[in-house]
């Protein structure tokens, strides 16, 4: 997660980088940008704030919970793409920072409609029939599912 704000952050600003290489681009052949995926397996342990007593661990839980919320909102225009895992689809586990920097959200089935409209400001995701597999895809507003 260091290695992916340093490369948000970059050594002139992310801004400064993206308008040099548009201006590059403007110029010459479009460029190949480097991609990096960032894949967070259980987002819910970074973001929730369930540490007892541990200041330390709490600190490191925040101070990650953060720089996840960086990678998310400047990442996207530097090539920075986040893959965000979870089994707890709450409003703990999926902050507002967090699902509103994400482009594209895929759930499966989930019993409440509560927890779907976490991820999906919808109840798409608690109508899915319960075969094993299915999911829905939200894309742009736009929906598809499996």
């Amino acid at each position: 997660m260091r290695r992916s704000s340093r490369e948000v952050d970059g050594g002139e600003g992310p801004l400064q980088e993206v308008s040099r290489r548009l201006e590059e681009a403007r110029e010459a052949a479009p460029p190949s940008w480097p991609r990096l995926l960032v894949v967070v397996d259980e987002v819910a342990e970074l973001t929730c704030c369930d540490l007892s007593d541990d200041r330390a661990a709490r600190a490191a839980q925040q101070a990650a919970s953060g720089r996840l919320g960086e990678i998310a909102r400047l990442g996207r225009s530097v090539g920075v793409h986040l893959v965000c895992c979870t089994q707890r689809p709450d409003a703990e586990a999926v902050p507002g920072q967090l699902k509103s920097n994400l482009q594209g959200t895929v759930a499966f089935r989930v019993r409440a409609a509560v927890n779907s409209y976490i991820l999906l400001d919808s109840d798409k995701a608690a109508l899915l029939p319960p075969h094993p597999g299915r999911a829905i895809w939200c894309w742009r507003h736009q929906w598809m599912t499996t």
